[in-house]
């Protein structure tokens, strides 16, 4: 034999040796020492509870009191079940020591609870088991004491450790199949299942559910058969097998019932809501839903009670109710936080963001998915990372980041592949399908028609099969989208009418607006305005149904997000040229919020008169506008602008065709060439060159007033004051610094020169102002309250105080260290007329309640942060009055309150809405009318105005020509200053009048 030969031979024995040792030890089965077995079965003791029941019906056995222990059995069946198993494992610990005396009892307690569970509720189940002990050999005995040690161990490692725990169940699986242990084979392959489902193995979770189950109903093991058919139907909800998922949960919940097992009861009902919200049935999903929480209660189990708050949240979002909705989420979160619950505080977040999403508050929805996304990152739960990065490309996606969305998308089929097995992925679950429909969205925008409809029809197909309404309804308006834009009328309309089918089978309202509009906008290309215009009103409908549900915050962001149909519905009326009703959806769809707070009793009357109804008494408008005011209502729609002009004529209308977004960019650049938007570079600009910036303000500014005014001035009086009700980004335009045609840099002429101006939200908020001066007889004369220069550090505001002060007969007056919160609050129970802030102010877009006016020294930053939900006292107190103490004041009898600070009139731009703020605070405190400010003042400038603007008024001057009077002397100052020599708006036009005129 060579020598290659013999190497090979012995290098062969190697392998096989090392094979058959492996094979051995994999064979030999987990052992304990028995001395750990006893110590551990010494501490192995029944709940107190649960050993009051076993003595009571031991005690009426050993009496042979037949009568009261069936008594006692059935009033506590269910509790007695998991008693039977506990008695019978201390019977064979004690049996295996030998100590018949303490086994026997026990023993035959068992044996008597057997023969009832199959002569009363024919189980024979539990008689297999006591046989099953019977035949046990001294050897199995001591291997059933080792599994039952491993399970337990098991159960302590599984909150802690997983893998621990699989561990473990692993140990005691190998053991109760190698004794023939049928009741803890089954319960170590639910725990198992239980432990893929939670490291998102789905696809090897309803593999181990499906065995469980099996073995189960061979086995007769009922109480596991319901606990099996609960695992199956959770681990179905991740592939989007709803239909599958519900008729194993109903032969569970039945079961439950026949077992009055009230925990798997409550666990199923709250599993069932979820499958019937999934497939659109909202009515079961609440009643189970309900009835699961009862029970959660009833059991005090606070894990339950936390599922049932999130699914409470997921219900009422897809009802529509979204202000009850982010209540449950965070009842939810503030459980999960008093709980060692990390998943389920992920859980809340992530719902959370999805409804801000909804609601259009993007930072918000932004700062909750990034907060889940640490703590699954943390829990290295790869599925639930897939489900935020979608989320997060969603975001972008609105906000027409398209790339940044992709990327987020391919990030979260990747962590996807990672979560899922290969059969898994094959079929595609309910998470993979949204993740594609975003790429069908952007392949949609990006013209790739094709790739959009691959996307989408493929989805649209697997969502059907798995009975997922929801992700059915997306797919099928975006795949009639898509046939609409490759010009396919009769494929697109086939695909709009099964969307708007099914949504109303399911009542989502975002799902029924968007098939309603989507279908109403189909119609429309296809000049079909009559069911164009039927679609958008049941799309409005839809949205002010859900819209008088939400709070304030939330109520503004929703209606931002759905102001497409009334621009489209606007648009509607006018190419059908009833101008009437087009104005009368223009001022549907702007501050509703406001007016709904400004008129709370009507709020339930406009939401449910028909929509061909008028919002606004059109002829009262006109005849209260008539005599001395004309109204400019503007509105920016995607490619046109419309003016809507209404005086003693009557109402016309005058469209141009621009783009909203070139209509954006030039506002923000006549902005920034004012120094209303960078103002340190616009100061930076005026020191070099002076007469150049000033010059680019006329050039853009002209731009704009060609725009924006030079059409229908054939259409105005310049006698009359000029209401400007402002729609996007022309809320931070002033109108008053639009320069006239051929204006020459040192001798300028703007509108203001034309005419004096004022601003509203809208007409309907305006009427609402005007009422609450009507007939009051005010002299100018009358009493002032004033807080002047707080920090200390505006002395020119010290100094305006003490001057208007004099012009008032009556006037109290807080200057520096004097100016606090706490004096304000004493003062304003008095009544005044005027209210003057003469200090810092700060607008919070992030949180519009945080904008505030500083009363002095600030104690604190608490209220910066404050939502409209928390509680103050009355004399609270931090030199700092924010948007949402204001809402909390009630200023009646107050007829002006001037903001002399920096951005008063700024706030949070909401389309539709307008800018919520420090100045739509005072509104809804019922102030009639606000001079407030659209950027950073200037102190000196600032000073002058204001002690003008009064001055004026006391002499007579309405509010509007007060302002005006004053700013034109400012522009007068600054021209004939030789060092200033330019009249740059930026020291004047900030000042802008808000409401009632007179």
């Amino acid at each position: 034999m060579s020598t290659k030969t013999t190497a090979s031979m012995i290098i062969l024995l190697i392998v096989a040796a090392v094979a058959f040792w492996l094979y051995e030890w994999h064979r030999r089965l987990p052992e304990l020492p028995e001395a750990d077995i006893f110590s551990f079965f010494e501490k192995d003791a029944l709940r107190p509870a649960d050993q009051a029941l076993y003595d009571s019906l031991h005690a009426f056995l050993e009496q042979d009191d037949e009568a009261q222990a069936r008594a006692i059995f059935t009033r506590h069946t269910f509790r007695y079940r998991q008693i039977f198993h506990g008695i019978l494992r201390q019977a064979l610990h004690h049996e295996y020591r030998g100590e018949l005396d303490r086994a026997d009892p026990l023993r035959r307690t068992a044996e008597w609870l057997a023969e009832q569970f199959a002569s009363a509720l024919n189980d024979s189940f539990y008689l297999a088991e006591i046989d099953f002990y019977r035949k046990l050999s001294r050897r199995e005995q001591l291997r059933k004491l080792t599994l039952e040690i491993f399970y337990q161990k098991g159960q302590q490692s599984l909150i802690r450790d997983t893998a621990v725990a699989a561990h473990h169940y692993r140990q005691s699986l190998r053991l109760s199949q190698n004794i023939g242990d049928r009741r803890r084979e089954v319960d170590n392959l639910l725990k198992l299942k239980y432990i893929y489902y939670k490291g998102s193995k789905y696809a090897q979770a309803v593999r181990l559910a499906r065995e469980t189950l099996r073995k189960a109903q061979a086995y007769g093991y009922r109480y596991r058969e319901v606990w099996a058919r609960h695992a199956l139907g959770s681990a179905l909800f991740f592939n989007g097998d709803y239909a599958e998922a519900a008729q194993h949960l109903k032969k569970g919940l039945v079961m439950a019932h026949e077992l009055q097992d009230e925990l798997a009861i409550s666990n199923i009902l709250e599993r069932l809501s979820i499958a019937a919200r999934r497939m659109g049935d909202f009515q079961t999903a609440y009643s189970s839903l309900t009835e699961a929480m009862e029970l959660a209660k009833k059991n005090n189990s606070p894990y339950d009670i936390l599922i049932c708050y999130i699914n409470y949240g997921l219900l009422y979002r897809g009802m529509g109710q979204y202000q009850k909705a982010m209540r449950y989420y965070k009842k939810a979160y503030e459980l999960a936080e008093r709980l060692p619950s990390r998943e389920n505080m992920a859980l809340a977040l992530l719902d959370m963001g999805y409804l801000h999403r909804v609601l259009g508050q993007y930072r918000q929805a932004r700062s909750k998915f990034l907060q889940a996304l640490d703590i699954y990152i943390g829990l290295k739960d790869s599925y639930r990372i897939a489900t935020v990065l979608k989320n997060i490309g969603d975001i972008h996606f609105d906000e027409r980041a398209d790339s940044t969305a992709l990327i987020y998308y391919r990030r979260a089929l990747d962590e996807l592949a990672v979560a899922l097995s290969p059969d898994q992925r094959k079929a595609a679950n309910r998470i993979e399908g949204e993740i594609r429909i975003g790429i069908g969205n952007f392949y949609q925008r990006r013209g790739e028609w094709q790739k959009a409809v691959n996307e989408y029809k493929r989805m649209r197909d697997i969502f059907k099969k798995k009975g997922f309404k929801e992700g059915q309804i997306q797919a099928t308006i975006r795949l009639a989208d898509t046939y609409a834009h490759m010009d396919d009328v009769e494929e697109a309309l086939d695909w709009y009418d099964e969307a708007v089918e099914l949504a109303e089978e399911v009542q989502d309202p975002m799902l029924l607006y968007n098939a309603y509009y989507s279908r109403g906008r189909h119609y429309l290309v296809h000049e079909r305005p009559d069911l164009a215009e039927q679609e958008y009103t049941l799309a409005i409908r839809t949205i002010e149904n859900t819209r008088r549900q939400l709070s304030t915050d939330p109520q503004m962001s929703y209606f931002a997000t759905v102001q497409d149909v009334y621009d489209d519905m606007i648009l509607l009326q006018l190419r059908q040229n009833r101008i009437q009703t087009a104005f009368e959806f223009s001022e549907r769809a702007r501050a509703r919020t406001l007016y709904d707070m400004l008129n709370p009793a009507d709020t339930e009357t406009h939401s449910a008169v028909p929509f061909a109804a008028s919002f606004l008494e059109f002829t009262d408008v006109q005849n209260r506008f008539a005599e001395n005011a004309q109204i400019l209502e503007y509105k920016l729609t995607r490619h046109r602008l419309l003016v809507f002009i209404l005086n003693e004529q009557g109402l016309r209308v005058h469209e141009s065709a621009i783009e909203r977004d070139s209509l954006e960019a030039l506002v923000s650049q006549f902005l920034r060439s004012i120094g209303a938007d960078a103002p340190d570079r616009f100061r930076a600009a005026v020191r070099k060159q002076p007469r150049a910036t000033f010059e680019r303000s006329l050039t853009l500014g002209e731009q704009l007033y060609d725009l924006l005014v030079q059409p229908i001035l054939p259409e105005l009086h310049p006698d009359k004051i000029t209401y400007i009700i402002p729609d996007g980004v022309l809320s931070y335009l002033p109108f008053a610094a639009l320069p006239l045609p051929a204006s020459q840099p040192h001798r300028p002429r703007y509108w203001l020169h034309e005419t004096a101006l004022a601003y509203a939200p809208s007409v309907a908020v305006l009427m609402r102002q005007r009422q609450q001066v009507a007939g009051r007889n005010d002299t100018p004369a009358s009493k002032l309250l004033a807080i002047g220069n707080p920090s200390g550090d505006l002395k020119g505001a010290e100094s305006e105080v003490r001057q208007i002060a004099r012009l008032f007969s009556k006037s109290v007056t807080f200057i520096g260290a004097q100016a606090t919160e706490a004096r304000f609050r004493a003062a304003i129970r008095h009544r005044f007329d005027v209210l003057h802030f003469a200090t810092h102010a700060a607008a919070n877009e992030e949180n519009v309640w945080g904008s505030y006016l500083m009363l002095g020294p600030q104690t604190t930053s608490m209220a910066l942060y404050r939502s409209s939900a928390d509680v103050l006292p009355e004399d609270f107190s931090d030199n700092v009055l924010t948007v949402d103490e204001i809402l909390k004041f009630d200023f009646n009898g107050v007829r002006l309150v001037t903001l002399s600070a920096c951005e008063t009139a700024s706030g949070r731009l909401y389309r539709g809405e307008g800018i919520f703020g420090l100045t739509q605070a005072f509104i809804r405190g019922g102030v009639p009318t606000i001079l407030t400010s659209l950027w950073k003042l200037d102190d000196k400038y600032t000073q002058f105005m204001v002690v003008q603007f009064y001055r004026k008024w006391q002499t007579g001057a309405t509010f509007a020509g007060a302002l005006r009077q004053a700013q034109l002397a400012l522009i007068q100052k600054m021209r004939s200053d030789p060092i200033v020599q330019y009249p740059f708006p930026f020291a004047w036009a900030g000042f802008i009048l808000v409401g009632a005129h007179e």
